[in-house]
């Protein structure tokens, strides 16, 4: 099922080994042991913390919800400010506004 959202986990992979401070947990339900309801209901579900921007991500798929949402983070990684979102149609703009929003946060940084 990972083949679903193959897009997101390169432009994932690609941050993660090329930026410095980047890292990830992921808590897709597409890769749980077990399947019920609820990993069905969000089978994609990474929270990302970036510290060269110093930016925590959340790029997940609920039900019918695809949305990348950002806050900035302080400098012992708790959230602060506001968090802003961007909703999708399909998986391929979600790893096209992934890939965007990280370009963006580096020009901003």
């Amino acid at each position: 099922m990972m083949k679903k959202y193959r897009e997101v986990y390169k432009v994932l992979e690609r941050r993660w080994q090329t930026v410095r401070g980047c890292s990830f947990r992921d808590f897709s339900g597409w890769n749980a042991a077990q399947q019920s309801y609820i990993t069905r209901y969000r089978p994609l579900w990474l929270i990302i913390e970036d510290r060269a921007t110093m930016q925590r991500i959340w790029v997940t798929h609920q039900g019918q919800d695809m949305e990348i949402t950002y806050a900035a983070m302080d400098g012992q990684g708790r959230n602060s400010g506001e968090s802003r979102r961007i909703r999708c149609t399909s998986k391929a703009q979600l790893a096209q506004e992934l890939e965007g929003l990280f370009s963006r946060l580096d020009v901003a940084a």
